[in-house]
């Protein structure tokens, strides 16, 4: 019997997560738990398997990477897998919750943001008319807006492999912090961007290097207002129009990446990222901003609640 005994607490040894990380896993799952809670409780019509895979796959890795720091030592690898994972495990449930809260019964701010962007000369139709004449540069500013997330897991694996255990963990609460604190100020001030079709046929803006469509505005304004038939990958886009958490993800991956020799090629290429986020992304001038706001906000609240030293032991799952 103690034999038993003694042999489920060595395999328990074999998993090892840092506090912080514990304090990781739990918000992904709080978050999960909400989603999950809050599409059944107003009854939503989610496509589950799907929907749940990216949790699955960001629990499969803290494990996996607990299990290496364990039984390996490798707190390198160790930091980059429970960091993705815990990055997949909250992300997943993102799309359930904002999705689950449409249709949203506040008004709208998109013509409030439209006005402010004219008091300062903005026109988003103004500016895609532009670029369609410098089609090399659009579709370029797509590539760089779609790389957010790649810019992000890039991040992390780089700053675990220079062993930043402390920029590894607050990237990652920032980040986390950060995404619930925009989806939250968009469910309170709703916007999804600029409104109004363009008065360009699709097959040109394809063509020229811009792939949304002629009224994005109003397909979003519509899933906003009617909320989606079902929660499924395929029906998941894009909605959150202020703030921007394209600015804030490029914050996240500059800030982190100060003082590496990856600092100057993140930063240019996350200046290009203002531009594309405007062009590719519909978004208003103030979007912008707005994003850096809570970035700066966020990373303030997390330095100071995650101190030097506060990662360093682990925490070994049997408890004990």
């Amino acid at each position: 019997m103690e034999s038993s005994i003694e042999t489920i607490r060595l395999s328990r040894r074999t998993f090892e997560l840092l506090p912080v990380e514990r304090i990781m896993l739990t918000t992904a799952l709080v978050a999960e738990a909400a989603g999950i809670a809050l599409a059944t409780a107003l009854q939503r019509n989610v496509n589950w398997p799907p929907m749940l895979l990216g949790f699955a796959i960001g629990l499969a890795l803290i494990a996996l990477g607990a299990f290496v720091r364990g039984t390996r030592g490798s707190s390198r690898v160790a930091l980059a897998m429970v960091g993705l994972g815990s990055f997949f495990a909250f992300t997943s449930a993102s799309p359930i919750v904002i999705f689950s809260l449409m249709p949203l019964t506040n008004p709208m701010v998109d013509d409030w943001l439209t006005w402010s962007g004219h008091l300062v000369g903005y026109d988003w139709h103004s500016l895609i008319n532009h670029m369609l004449d410098y089609p090399v540069i659009l579709r370029a500013l797509g590539y760089v807006y779609q790389s957010s997330i790649f810019q992000l897991m890039l991040t992390v694996c780089f700053l675990a492999a220079l062993h930043r255990a402390l920029s590894v963990h607050r990237f990652m609460l920032v980040g986390m912090f950060s995404l619930a604190v925009t989806v939250a100020i968009w469910w309170v001030f709703p916007s999804v961007g600029y409104v109004g079709a363009l008065d360009v046929p699709a097959e040109v803006l394809r063509e020229r290097g811009y792939h949304y469509g002629t009224d994005r505005g109003g397909f979003l304004t519509q899933l906003l207002t009617e909320g989606p038939a079902r929660i499924s990958p395929e029906t998941v886009t894009g909605v959150v129009g202020f703030p921007s958490y394209h600015m804030v993800m490029c914050c996240l991956v500059v800030w982190f990446l100060r003082a590496t020799v990856l600092f100057v090629p993140a930063l240019i290429l996350n200046l290009a990222m203002i531009p594309a986020t405007l062009i590719h992304g519909g978004h208003h001038l103030l979007d912008i901003p707005g994003g850096v706001a809570v970035f700066a906000l966020c990373v303030w609240f997390v330095s100071r609640f995650l101190a030097p030293g506060d990662e360093l032991e682990p925490v070994r799952t049997s408890g004990s």
